[in-house]
This record gives structure tokens, sequence and C-alpha cells, in this order.
């Protein structure tokens, strides 16, 4: 499983309007520490952006930041194991990525 890098990321309580949640992971593997991994863009612009992990979501061929943007991103605490992806957006009252 997974660990949370969260030295090289912001880890915040409550995310800004606007945010968009990537995934829900253990913070770290057998405990009961789960987050969200958000970014300020729309999961469609990564690929134009310089990012630090969310470039990991972003297909290889397609990733081609111009540096002129770079997005922010961070860890997001939950303060339950989330059941679905739904609950979590519930959660952090944001929206779902509108698909085009």
């Amino acid at each position: 499983m997974a660990q949370v890098d969260s030295e090289n990321i912001t880890m915040l309580d409550r995310p800004s309007a606007g945010w968009f949640a990537l995934d829900v992971m253990q913070k770290e593997s057998r405990k009961w520490d789960w987050v969200a991994l958000m970014v300020d863009v729309h999961p469609d612009e990564l690929k134009h952006c310089l990012c630090k992990v969310a470039f990991l979501f972003v297909h290889p061929n397609g990733y081609k930041p111009d540096g002129s943007r770079t997005a922010r991103e961070a860890w997001v605490r939950l303060c339950v194991a989330p059941r679905s992806v739904l609950e979590v957006l519930l959660f952090l009252d944001c929206q779902p990525p509108m698909s085009k």
C-alpha cells in the first residue's frame, strides 16, 4: 500500500472552494487516518500544469506542462474511512469533475 508523502505537499483540514479530489487513500498502512489528494485545477487541465504528485493522474503521452501554471496540491484529512467517492465529495463539499 502506498503511503502519503506529507513532507512535500501541504496537509489541510478543509480545502478551499473550487478544489478537486483526485484520489482517496490511507495516510499510512494499517492506520485509520484517511486523506484525499486535492488540486486547485480541474483534472482535465492537469496535463498543462507543473505538479509534484498530481501528474501521476495524467497519461504520460498527454502530460505537456507549458510552465505557465503550477497546480497547488494538498492532502486533506478525512475524519472517517470513506465507503465511496461520492461520500468523500459530500464530506469535502465539492463537486465531481464534469466530463466534457
